[in-house]
């Protein structure tokens, strides 16, 4: 979705911004490279556009949080508020959530701060191909464990790990 980058000014460069939080707040400005009049609405609006959008077509909307950063703070990774964000919208429009920012952070932390940095690009921002693996294996988890959710019925199901010994039994070799 276009207005999910916020950090760029409302009205100048490439102007993709949304006002934060879920309230109904709308900002008009007139962007100084072009001279168009455009209207700025919160990230939760924005989101609440995108589900109605998909409803309207007949389709299932599922709200997923952004996947977190390469920022740490006490050996924690730094959450974003948007994720908070779009849960709050996602039970007030009743649409199924996944917290990919829980689901991965969690992963992330158990790897720890030297392992993670092979998952990203310099900027900390953009995942590696391994980081993206990761961050797919973390939206099919929250898939299966959003309940009733039938796009979880579609899924490859889970194959066992053989390699790494990670489902082994305990005292087998």
């Amino acid at each position: 979705h276009p207005h999910l980058h916020d950090q760029t000014a409302y009205d100048q460069g490439r102007a993709r911004a949304s006002i934060p939080g879920t309230g109904k707040d709308s900002l008009n400005v007139t962007i100084k490279e072009t001279g168009a009049n455009e209207t700025v609405y919160t990230f939760g609006e924005y989101m609440r556009r995108f589900i109605n959008d998909v409803r309207s077509k007949g389709a299932h909307p599922i709200l997923m949080s952004l996947t977190p950063r390469n920022e740490w703070k006490d050996g924690k990774i730094v959450r974003k508020t948007r994720s908070d964000w779009a849960k709050q919208v996602a039970e007030q429009e009743h649409v199924p959530y996944v917290d990919l920012c829980a689901i991965t952070s969690a992963k992330y932390e158990k790897f720890g701060p030297e392992k993670v940095n092979y998952m990203f690009y310099i900027d900390k921002i953009h995942t590696s191909a391994f980081g993206a693996r990761v961050n797919c294996e973390s939206a099919v988890e929250g898939i299966r464990a959003c309940q009733g959710l039938e796009l979880a019925n579609y899924l490859k199901p889970v194959e066992p790990d053989t390699i790494t010994g990670k489902t082994r039994k305990k005292g087998r070799s």
